[in-house]
């Protein structure tokens, strides 16, 4: 294990958010000590505004997802889900505890974002970071789950925080039959102590189930200051498994008082589930018009029918 120190810890946070230049923290404000505090309920107003936006935007995150007034959007057979191109064995990344929370940085591979025959272009993202909370940041009827990750990518071509998908999992067990998170346990050894960081050979994202199941999708904000407002969330629908046990490491590494910022109003804006199980489910026929698009056929993606397994949003 690699120590570093904390100046160059936050620094390191360049790839979510870029570098912030005033310090700032999760700590909730309590009534007579408001000048002191620098927790999210002050983002928008310390450092001389610096961070305004987290004070005065109209799309910022993270939200409550009210599964009983959602959007539905049923996607057709000819449009497609999210499409995983990610490098599996061969992803290498720092692992970092910035003291506000655990990240992973590096380079993951690619997510190709809708297609010629769906109502949107298709468009490429690398994925470049993995952010984890405890609690989620994204609550359901107003319930924290246990663990949230959030894989964050970049549009092609793109600078900064200029265009970003980020698609969030939720973590949590159900009972005591609960079989544990593949992708967590690869990491469960390897978690960095606080203002630390390890180099790891391998990050396997494929580890990860329900990356094809439908999704919630609206448009929102960097969850820390900045708060830039450039993001398209996919929180995915398809619960993730974990054991108390795994749960309890990423708890204890972000730290007892959590790195979630409360949930933001929605000021107007939809939130969509959109159904793809259609798609994947195996009684499904392809039609005469269910081709692939020219980006599917040059990098092979599977068709093969996946049956979505696990707990549903709706």
């Amino acid at each position: 294990m690699t120590g570093v120190g904390v100046g160059a810890l936050q620094r390191s946070e360049g790839v979510l958010p870029p570098e912030s230049p005033c310090p700032w923290t999760y700590e909730e404000c309590k009534q007579g000590h408001v000048e002191d505090c620098i927790g999210p309920t002050r983002w928008g107003e310390i450092c001389e505004k610096t961070y305004e936006r987290c004070g005065t935007g109209i799309l910022q995150s993270p939200i409550d997802i009210d599964v009983e007034s959602l959007l539905a959007k049923e996607y057709t057979p000819q449009s497609r889900p999210l499409i995983t191109m990610y490098d599996g064995e061969d992803a290498r990344a720092s692992f970092k505890n910035t003291g506000r929370g655990l990240e992973l940085e590096g380079s993951f591979g690619r997510v190709q974002c809708g297609s010629k025959l769906s109502e949107e272009s298709p468009k490429m993202y690398e994925a470049v970071g993995i952010h984890f909370h405890s609690p989620s940041e994204h609550t359901r009827l107003g319930e924290h789950f246990p663990l949230e990750m959030q894989i964050v990518h970049k549009a092609e071509g793109t600078v900064g925080s200029e265009d970003l998908l980020i698609v969030s999992l939720l973590f949590e067990e159900k009972n005591e039959d609960t079989p544990p998170s593949p992708f967590l346990e690869s990491l469960i050894k390897k978690v960095p102590n606080a203002l630390s960081q390890r180099e790891l050979s391998e990050v396997n994202l494929n580890l990860l189930s329900g990356l094809r199941s439908s999704y919630i999708r609206y448009k929102g904000s960097v969850s820390t200051p900045p708060c830039d407002e450039s993001v398209q969330y996919m929180v995915m629908s398809q619960i993730q498994p974990a054991t108390s046990s795994q749960l309890e490491v990423f708890r204890k590494s972000i730290g007892v008082h959590g790195n979630a910022r409360p949930t933001q109003p929605l000021a107007g804006r939809s939130v969509e589930f959109v159904d793809v199980t259609q798609f994947y489910q195996d009684q499904w026929k392809p039609t005469g018009n269910a081709n692939k698009s020219a980006v599917e056929a040059e990098i092979g993606i599977d068709d093969s029918p996946l049956i979505v397994e696990g707990e549903m949003w709706a």
